[in-house]
């Protein structure tokens, strides 16, 4: 009897904590119909990516092994997980993806690319098509709460349109991360309770879902041992005074 009622008091507390989960799923999912998706996703005021035409291949290229001599130089030792030539600005760079976040390295001679003020201002612009006018530009060094995933450094972007657009690009590779805005924020919040993305590492597989898991597990079995249970005792008595 004692550990039936421990049961009990269990599965209804597990109750308790996975409702109160559900709700926010529910509630969560209801908003996001409710939000305009361009805006949510920062997309209204972003300009539309032209494809670069990329210029005849240099005849001489650097060779694997000053490649890696390069990178020895400039970043400290870490896993590279890809290396691809590609193109930027009219010139072709080797674009490194590793442990420590993204780079670009001159095809030819081996130079680490980044972008400065002018090139960060000019590339900002460019994505940028609003009414707003740009009131400040600051270079952010990480960590940073907006993009906890990211390891290099950013450059952020204020305009004064009616959402606050915000626009943030990667000073190692000019590449546009992100176009924010109030409603693309408002949608991160829901983004993070509907996912349980606390931790911000912007993706869904995390020690938070798996715990909601188990103990969605727990309340199942838990509620199914004790029906089983009960019903068992309903019919041992029947049983026992039937006989």
């Amino acid at each position: 009897m004692a550990k039936m009622a421990l049961l009990r008091k269990a599965h209804k507390w597990l109750a308790l904590i996975v409702g109160v989960q559900f709700l926010i799923w529910i509630t969560t999912g209801l908003l996001f119909t409710l939000v305009d998706s361009e805006k949510s996703h920062g997309q209204i005021y972003r300009a539309k990516q032209n494809i670069e035409q990329a210029p005849a291949l240099p005849e001489q290229l650097l060779t694997n092994t000053q490649l890696v001599e390069k990178i020895a130089l400039n970043i400290a030792e870490q896993s590279i997980h890809s290396i691809q030539l590609k193109v930027f600005h009219q010139q072709w760079y080797y674009h490194l993806n590793t442990t420590t976040g993204r780079y670009l390295f001159s095809a030819t001679t081996g130079e680490q690319f980044n972008v400065e003020e002018n090139l960060a201002l000019s590339l900002i612009l460019e994505s940028y098509q609003g009414p707003g006018k740009l009131t400040q530009l600051d270079l952010l060094t990480p960590p940073i709460a907006e993009f906890s995933h990211i390891k290099g450094r950013l450059w952020q972007a204020h305009f004064s349109d009616e959402i606050n657009t915000t626009v943030y690009l990667e000073q190692n590779t000019g590449r546009i991360l992100s176009h924010t805005n109030d409603t693309s924020d408002y949608n991160d919040i829901l983004k993070m309770l509907h996912f349980m993305d606390y931790n911000d590492t912007g993706h869904f597989n995390s020690w938070w879902i798996i715990t909601m898991a188990i103990l969605a597990t727990l309340l199942s079995l838990s509620g199914l041992f004790w029906l089983v249970n009960s019903h068992y005792r309903k019919f041992k008595n029947r049983f026992f005074k039937a006989a």
